[in-house]
């Protein structure tokens, strides 16, 4: 009964490993395409966000609550030491 039990564990370890070494394949990664449309990087665009901000005071229990706006402006380019 023992020696059955071992085999089938065998089995299984081999199975296991063969599959692993089947279907673990590197992906080909897409660096060119840097999804552009998503934040456009373009000289002059703004875009303004609203934010509100809540810090809980554990000690005291009080709730402060803060809102405000960023505006973010893509105000210039640059070209990096890899030449992007």
């Amino acid at each position: 009964m023992q020696q059955k039990t071992k085999n089938i564990y065998f089995k299984f370890l081999i199975l296991f490993t063969v599959s692993l070494f089947t279907f673990c394949d590197k992906q080909n990664l897409i660096t060119e395409e840097l999804f552009h449309e998503y934040y456009p990087a373009e000289v002059g665009h703004w875009i303004i966000y609203d934010v509100d901000a809540v810090v809980y005071d554990d000690f005291t229990g009080e709730v402060d609550t803060s809102y405000y706006q960023i505006k973010e402006v893509f105000e210039s380019s640059f070209t990096d030491d890899s030449g992007n």
